[in-house]
């Protein structure tokens, strides 16, 4: 957590990818202890004021893991649609803002992730995606 939280972009973006590969491989227990923390850690890099453009990707990739991950455990399924639907306004901000096809391409992952794997977060935003 320490690398994600620093301001160097090359180092936080090693962090973000580090989290990612942890939030795939952790035990489930280390992984529902964690994932709300990792999950606010993230999404800081995801808004302003903008981060790198490899952070923001990095950040989009491994928030796609961790709600892919989240979805695996049905008792966690209320916290996964209030997380989703947190990430909605952000992500539209980005497909709205950014001029990467990098960005883009990793916010409109992330945003089939949750479609995917938690479509009753999307509902209220139905209109703007």
């Amino acid at each position: 957590m320490t690398l994600v939280s620093l301001h160097t972009p090359d180092k936080c973006w090693a962090g973000i990818c580090l989290l990612g590969l942890t939030c795939q491989e952790c035990s489930s227990d280390r992984f529902l202890a964690s994932y709300t923390v990792w999950f606010h850690k993230l999404v800081q890099h995801i808004q302003p004021p903008a981060d790198s453009q490899f952070v923001k990707v990095a950040s989009c990739t491994t928030l796609s893991d961790l709600l892919t991950r989240l979805s695996g455990f049905p008792n966690a399924k209320k916290d996964g649609i209030s997380h989703s639907g947190k990430l909605m306004q952000p992500v539209l901000k980005l497909l709205n803002e950014d001029d990467s096809e990098a960005v883009w391409e990793a916010a409109v992952n992330l945003l089939c992730t949750i479609i995917t794997c938690f479509p009753a977060s999307v509902q209220r935003h139905y209109d703007s995606v």
